[in-house]
């Protein structure tokens, strides 16, 4: 952003005010700036009733990101969202769903790596230690378990899943 978009910036409370409903804030953006909410809209949105059934869906989630769809057109980014009249509701369009997915899928592989070896290395950790395991001090813990998330990210880098398997004991 340049310098004109940083003056334009305005503490916290600026527009804001209380009516019987509780607080009401105006944000105004510019159009880049809309589609970065949009994005994060989708984006959280997506984190947190990706997991869950239709009816299952957490509503304050799906109802404001129809509310944000809603206002796409009139930033000029109807490309994003696309009303279903059939279902009343707004959906991304499928360029917008499949930009997306390339932040998805990037979070998801991170996140595959970093969980599974974090867990293979808490599992030997506690398998080494036994009860001890719950009574280190958290420096020593993460230097006993250190070198066991080293051993699990050098593995992963090396060969992936490859030599994963899992063993009958």
């Amino acid at each position: 952003m340049g310098n004109e978009k940083q003056e334009a910036v305005q503490p916290a409370d600026a527009g804001a005010k209380t009516t019987r409903e509780g607080w009401h804030v105006k944000i105004e953006f510019s159009k880049e700036q809309f589609r970065a909410l949009l994005e994060l809209v989708y984006l959280g949105e997506y984190m947190v009733n990706g997991i869950r059934s239709p009816g299952e869906y957490l509503a304050r989630f799906d109802e404001f990101q129809q509310y944000v769809y809603s206002m796409a057109a009139r930033f000029g980014i109807a490309d994003v969202a696309e009303f279903d009249d059939r279902l009343r509701k707004y959906f991304p369009s499928d360029s917008f769903d499949e930009a997306m997915q390339e932040y998805i899928g990037a979070y998801d592989n991170e996140t595959f790596w970093e969980e599974l070896i974090h867990r293979l290395a808490e599992r030997d950790f506690g398998e080494y230690y036994g009860d001890a395991a719950q009574h280190f001090l958290p420096e020593d813990r993460f230097a006993r378990i250190s070198p066991l998330i080293e051993r699990y990210e050098e593995e992963a880098e090396k060969h992936g899943i490859d030599r994963l398997r899992t063993v009958e004991v």
